[in-house]
């Protein structure tokens, strides 16, 4: 089971190693559970309508073991549907949770150019050469979701506080399940905090503990850009603001609240 993320096996998510996050072997990425809990609330949406947001609050570190996924319809409207998905382990411990809107879609003849999402200026992949991926305060090599995701960086140092990459994600997120659009930008959704990473000193980053997506349009192709920027407060609350693009212009926005985390020898 290599060529996914996670598999499934009766009413439980198994991680495979590309669910692996940087910080240590035992504990997922944050793009994983948050691509999983989309795909949940996914499974209860209406042909016709749009996911607009999905919020996830990640409660603690998701560990490399099976998840159970439970979701639940909040409200099931013809305008907007509101859906909630959890994500529990073996134990039965809430690990992390979603809400998420869905709006029914109104056509539009046209809408004035002083309105229009920005057009994407950012040079695509294939068109200009990557700047390598140096992180100011760390050798650390790339692993599990870090290994198997393509990422191009257009601009900016990881640790100085903006970035803008490409990313692109070449296995499904669930075995035997077609990555939708709307899983692609839940799998980008929280590079946000990596590209636009915040490092005030040596020993001090910051962390993230939810993740909120933004889609006034599903995204299109394989690849998703992440345009982010971090600010840092002297209270060690932080937040960082990511633009999503892909070959047409921007399709939605990702805002993360973050914590300092301080490493000490």
């Amino acid at each position: 089971m290599s060529d996914c993320i996670f598999y499934r096996d009766g009413d439980y998510f198994v991680p495979t190693r590309y669910a692996e996050g940087p910080w240590a072997p035992q504990w997922q990425h944050g793009s994983p559970p948050a691509a999983l809990l989309c795909y949940g609330v996914e499974q209860h949406r209406n042909h016709d309508m749009h996911l607009a947001r999905l919020t996830i609050d990640l409660f603690r570190a998701v560990p490399m073991t099976p998840l159970k996924l439970e979701t639940d319809v909040i409200r099931d409207g013809k305008r907007i549907k509101a859906v909630a998905a959890a994500l529990f382990d073996e134990q039965g411990t809430e690990i992390c949770r979603a809400s998420s809107l869905f709006f029914g879609k109104t056509p539009l003849d046209e809408v004035p150019e002083r309105f229009a999402p920005a057009h994407c200026d950012i040079p695509y992949p294939g068109s200009f050469e990557p700047l390598p991926f140096v992180n100011t305060h760390s050798t650390q090599v790339m692993a599990g979701l870090n290994g198997i995701m393509e990422m191009q960086r257009v601009e900016g140092v990881m640790g100085s506080g903006s970035g803008t990459c490409w990313t692109r994600l070449p296995i499904n997120v669930i075995s035997g399940v077609e990555n939708t659009p709307n899983l692609r930008a839940a799998i980008a959704s929280d590079y946000g905090n990596g590209i636009g990473q915040v490092h005030v000193d040596k020993y001090t980053g910051f962390i993230n503990a939810d993740i909120n997506l933004y889609l006034h349009r599903e995204p299109v192709g394989e690849w998703v850009c992440v345009e982010a920027k971090g600010i840092a407060e002297t209270t060690g609350v932080g937040l960082v603001e990511s633009r999503l693009y892909d070959q047409l212009g921007a399709f939605g926005k990702v805002v993360q609240t973050t914590m300092a985390n301080q490493r000490r020898p």
